[in-house]
């Protein structure tokens, strides 16, 4: 008789839907169970040990490959010479490239041949694009709110406040 002052606590919704389940295989058994076996669990198998797959970044090298990717195969400069078309080479200029570049006016191939027309990009700096951040800058919080005091009859306002401020001011 020890229930006899206990109120029954009512089953929650999750409760009675797992009741209602019946597992379609027998031996995988109820699938709104969770796995407590790390074998079959695939969340708690995160190791990279063994991958030959690098984990995805992007850095300043993959920007600039995008770049020359962009260039050669969506925006594909050409010049017409003698009546043929002729495609402009595209090359990333590292920083030997350009100098001996802006020195002799023109750029020589591995053969040893001048390349003309060609089109050079490289990077003149890197700077953070600062409006894409996930911390808050004291300087533009955004997120903020505005306190003010509520109006009180203690601090009413009367033309007789005013009048006997200003003659405190003056005497």
């Amino acid at each position: 008789m020890a229930t006899q002052g206990r109120k029954p606590i009512p089953k929650t919704q999750r409760e009675i839907s797992v009741q209602q389940h019946v597992p379609t295989s027998p031996q995988q058994g109820d699938p709104n169970l969770s796995y407590t076996d790390p074998s079959t669990n695939r969340a708690l198998q995160t190791s990279f040990k063994g991958d030959t797959v690098k984990p995805f970044s992007v850095g300043i090298q993959d920007i600039d490959e995008a770049i020359l990717y962009y260039f050669q195969n969506v925006i594909q400069p050409f010049v017409i010479q003698n009546g043929q078309r002729i495609s402009v080479p595209v090359i990333y200029g590292s920083p030997e490239k350009w100098k001996s570049m802006q020195k002799d006016g023109y750029y020589r191939d591995a053969k040893g041949k001048a390349m003309l027309p060609l089109l050079v990009f490289k990077r003149d700096s890197i700077t953070r694009n600062r409006s894409i951040a996930n911390k808050l800058d004291a300087n533009h919080p955004n997120l903020f709110e505005v306190f003010t005091k509520k109006y009180s009859t203690k601090d009413a306002y009367s033309n007789l406040n005013v009048s006997l401020t200003f003659k405190s001011i003056f005497n």
